[in-house]
C-alpha cells in the first residue's frame, strides 16, 4: 500500500512539473513578441526620467554634504602631510609645505560658508560662531593672512589641532543643516 501511494505521489509531481513547463513555454512564446517593444518603452522612460533629473536644480542639502565631504577629505590629507613632515623634521618650527592645498582649503571653506548663508538663511540653530572665520588675523596694527598665521612658523601640533577644529566645525554645521 505505501508503495502505491509513493508511486501516485511521484506521478502527480511529474505531472505538475510537466504542466508548469508547458505553461512556461506558452508564456515565453506570447511574451517574446512584446519583449523588444517593452524594452524600448522602459528604456525611453528611464532616459526621460534621467534627463528630467539633470534639469532640476541641485538639492541644497546634497550640495552641503558634498562640500563638507570635500573639505574634510582635504583636511585629512593635510593632517597626514603635517604628520609626515613632522616625522622628518627635528626642529620645533613648522611651515606647511604645500601652499596650493592651503589656498584650496581656504577657498572651499569660503564657498562652504557662502553656500550655507545663501541656501539656509535664518535656519534655526545656526549661529555666526558656527562659521569658520577666514579673515586675516590682526595682531596689533599688523594684519597677517589667515593661512600664514596658522600654518607658517607654527608648531605641527597646533596646525593639526587647528585643522581638526575646522573639520569638526564643518561637520557640526552640516549636521545642524541636515537636522
Amino acid at each position: 500500500m505505501p508503495r502505491y501511494a509513493l508511486l501516485i505521489l511521484f506521478t502527480l509531481l511529474c505531472a505538475c512539473i510537466a504542466i508548469y513547463a508547458i505553461w512556461t513555454i506558452n508564456v515565453s512564446k506570447r511574451k517574446q513578441d512584446n519583449l523588444l517593444s517593452e524594452f524600448n518603452r522602459i528604456d525611453r522612460s528611464l532616459k526621460n526620467s534621467n534627463d528630467s533629473l539633470r534639469r532640476r536644480a541641485p538639492i541644497p542639502e546634497i550640495e552641503i554634504s558634498a562640500a563638507a565631504a570635500a573639505i574634510v577629505a582635504g583636511i585629512d590629507s593635510m593632517k597626514h602631510d603635517i604628520a609626515m613632515a613632522a616625522n622628518r623634521k627635528e626642529g620645533n618650527a613648522f611651515t606647511f609645505p604645500d601652499k596650493n592645498k592651503l589656498l584650496v582649503l581656504k577657498q572651499r571653506l569660503l564657498n562652504f560658508n557662502t553656500l550655507v548663508r545663501e541656501k539656509f538663511p535664518g535656519k534655526a540653530g545656526i549661529n555666526a560662531g558656527d562659521f569658520i572665520n577666514l579673515d586675516d588675523v590682526r595682531t596689533g596694527n599688523k594684519s597677517t593672512a589667515w593661512e600664514v598665521y596658522y600654518f607658517e612658523n607654527s608648531n605641527s601640533f597646533a596646525a593639526i589641532t587647528e585643522l581638526t577644529y575646522m573639520s569638526v566645525q564643518v561637520q557640526k554645521l552640516k549636521q545642524k543643516i541636515l537636522r
